[in-house]
């Protein structure tokens, strides 16, 4: 009785009552929608953060991550001309040891559907290639081979993987850049794939491991690669 006096004071009638207490109950409503939509804002800063933060490691990830570069369409540049790219060179131990094995710088296998295989190792300098089961329709002979672009000693290096064919499935291409007359940041190395009639484009996603001195990617067909700085 003594909350309703207080609210209608002396001489209100029924309607002023009800009025005022209306008037009261919409104050509280309001000041518990603002109090809510103050602690929303509170709640929906740190989430908004911590979204952000997880979206930048992602977009951190997907550049390093070895995974992240098993997406063919990307993995190549378009086709251009090479013309004024600064191949690198085999050093000369490399360029000895071409000599030496007198076009037995190739190393073959015969991959089946069923289990795959790796070809490469010490033949090819450390240049392999890994093809997961049924990558192949049929059982098919992979070769890796090291050659040279040029007649130049020493010679521009490149690395030939055969047939030229396209895979059902990525597979992992690793190139080694320890057989190279190179001692710069192996991360500025640029990687580019060599055609036929003399074009090519770079292979814009690898991983560089600087502990074996390789660079690799994920890609679904064959080709010639060479390095460039």
């Amino acid at each position: 009785m003594s909350y309703i006096i207080d609210v209608m004071g002396e001489g209100s009638t029924i309607k002023t009552i009800f009025k005022k207490l209306t008037i009261k109950i919409k104050d509280a409503e309001v000041r518990t929608m603002n109090t809510s939509r103050k602690h929303f804002r509170n709640l929906l800063l740190p989430l908004t953060v911590v979204a952000m933060l997880l979206s930048v490691a992602c977009d951190y990830a997907a550049t390093t991550a070895p995974e992240s570069a098993k997406t063919s369409a990307s993995v190549a540049g378009a086709a251009t001309s090479l013309e004024g790219v600064n191949f690198l060179k085999w050093s000369p131990k490399s360029m000895a040891k071409l000599t030496a094995l007198n076009k037995s710088n190739v190393a073959e296998k015969t991959i089946t559907v069923s289990a795959g295989g790796s070809v490469g190792g010490q033949k090819t300098f450390g240049n392999t290639v890994e093809i997961p089961a049924g990558a192949v329709d049929d059982n098919t002979t992979i070769s890796v081979q090291v050659t040279c672009m040029d007649g130049k000693n020493p010679c521009s290096a490149e690395v030939e993987f055969l047939p030229s064919i396209t895979f059902n499935t990525d597979v992992k291409v690793t190139l080694n850049y320890d057989a190279l007359g190179f001692d710069g940041d192996p991360y500025l190395i640029q990687v580019y794939f060599i055609l036929d009639d003399g074009t090519g484009g770079e292979v814009v996603e690898y991983t560089v491991n600087e502990e074996e001195k390789t660079l690799v990617f994920y890609i679904n067909h064959f080709t010639r690669y060479g390095w460039a700085y």
